[in-house]
């Protein structure tokens, strides 16, 4: 009936500027992380997931979905906040993540051609039968 088609209208836009909403609100939790490797992680992560349920179409379904992004958004919350309190107590653990987090790729040597021997023709049995008479 008309009014069940505008209530399910009315519901599907409301959810779909909810799911924006979150999405948002996660990638700008994400960059509150304190290391790059968890802000681009938590970016990552949302990307995916928001792209996994995109073709969600039941109503139990999306609704589970969105509680799901609800719940990694207050994740990353606590994450971002617990992880930034140790960082700036603990200046050890914040030069420890720094250098592990490092690109290392400057210091490393590359590898080296091994040598390639000289090719040497294999003699005939005839040709080792001269060497030995002459």
């Amino acid at each position: 009936s008309p009014c069940e088609f505008r209530h399910y209208l009315a519901v599907h836009i409301m959810s779909s500027a909810r799911v924006l909403q979150l999405y948002r609100q996660v990638l700008r939790a994400g960059l509150a992380m304190p290391t790059q490797n968890r802000r681009e992680y938590v970016v990552r992560k949302a990307r995916n997931d928001f792209r996994k349920s995109r073709t969600l179409t039941s109503p139990e379904d999306i609704d589970m979905a969105i509680r799901l992004a609800e719940t990694h958004l207050d994740t990353v919350n606590v994450q971002a906040k617990h992880l930034s309190e140790v960082l700036e107590e603990e200046p050890r653990v914040r030069i420890f993540v720094q250098e592990k987090n490092r690109d290392k790729s400057h210091l490393s040597v590359p590898d080296r051609p091994k040598p390639v021997p000289p090719v040497v023709p294999k003699k005939s049995v005839a040709d080792l039968l001269d060497e030995q008479i002459c």
